[in-house]
Formats: structure tokens, sequence, C-alpha cells
């Protein structure tokens, strides 16, 4: 009766075991990805083309959400991911349509061959930013420089040059466009590699 008492605790310490070392593994943004983020998601952001066209961007919130990796397993690994939303121009149509991703920043993890990622993509009435993924670490690396914009001089802009990082996924192609990314102000210069240039003319909170 003990021997059989004690194999019973042994078994229940096994399972205990097992569901502690079996559990999902979860991804968090740390303090540097977190940095390439600016923006607390209420801003609207107005632009000049050096054709003197004028456009904007209306951010609608920035948030951390929680995202499952695996959700078909018993103990499914979970991954932090930071978003910032926007409403987007429809080019198809010139007309405002609903809330879309502006920025996307991840964690490293497997899903993303272990390193943190930065993925941005703006949609104006007159004006398009495709879709560019980065690795932060590579993005650390880049020398900033200073620019005066519209009688503002920062002195923290990072040029982010239009490729794709490795071509990690099929659907991604390099493309000519540049931004000019402040890291205290976010985006405050674009260039789309056709001739159109544009500055951030006025930022604020509604």
């Amino acid at each position: 009766m003990k021997g059989t008492k004690l194999k019973i605790q042994n078994i229940l310490y096994l399972l205990i075991l097992i569901i502690f070392t079996s559990c999902g593994n979860n991804y968090l943004l740390n303090d540097n990805d977190k940095k390439w983020n600016p923006y607390k998601g209420n801003e609207v952001l107005v632009f000049e083309s050096n054709k003197g066209q004028i456009d904007s961007i209306h951010l609608r919130g920035a948030y951390i959400e929680k995202n499952v990796l695996s959700p078909y397993a018993i103990f499914p690994d979970s991954i932090e991911i930071l978003k910032v939303y926007c409403n987007n121009y429809d080019p198809n149509s010139n007309f405002l349509c609903g809330d879309d991703e502006f920025i996307e920043i991840r964690p490293a993890s497997p899903a993303d061959g272990d390193y943190s990622s930065f993925f941005f993509v703006l949609t104006m009435k007159n004006a398009i930013i495709e879709g560019q993924f980065h690795f932060i670490e590579n993005l650390d690396t880049i020398n900033v420089t200073s620019l005066d914009i519209n009688n503002r001089k920062y002195n923290d802009i990072a040029i982010i040059k239009g490729i794709y990082e490795d071509n990690i996924f099929e659907w991604e192609k390099p493309n000519n466009q540049i931004i000019y990314w402040s890291k205290t102000d976010g985006i405050v210069m674009f260039d789309l590699g056709d001739g159109n240039i544009w500055k951030l003319k006025n930022k604020y909170a509604p």
C-alpha cells in the first residue's frame, strides 16, 4: 500500500514537471524594440510635397497586442506585437477607408528568424509607401544624421532605404523608396523614388 502511494506521488510529480516544462514560450518586446515607435497613436501627420501637394494621415491608436504563434499546439507560444493604426486611403477610389496598420514591431522569435522586426506602410490620398520590413538589429546600426525640415532641426534621423532584409518572404521585393525616420518624432520625410519628396509640415493631436 505504501509502495502504491509512493508510485502515485511520483507519477503526479512527473505530470506536474511535464506541464511546467511544456508550457509555451512567451516572446516579449524589449525597451529597444519599443523605442522605434515614437507615436502615442492620436496624432495627425500633415505632409507637403516638393510639388506643392498637401496630404495627411490620422493615427487611430497604439497598442501592444498578444498573439498566438501556434494555435493548434497544446501549449502554444505567444508573442507581443506593438501596432500603430491609422486611417488609410483606398488608392483605387481616393476614399478614406477603415483602420489599417501603420507600424508593426515584433520581438525576436523563431517566427522571424530570432530577430526583432519593424514593419511600416503608409497609404495617403496622393502618396503610397510600400510596406517595408526591416530587422531592428540592422536599423540600430544606422548612423543618425541631422536635417532641417520646414524650419525645424532634427538631430536623430535614421535614413532607411526601401529594401527588404534577406528576402525572407517570397512576396517581398526591393523598392527605391527612402524613409527619413526621427527616433523622437517618427517619419519626417520620405522620397518615393519617382521625383516626389514629401516633408512633415505639421504634427498635432486633435
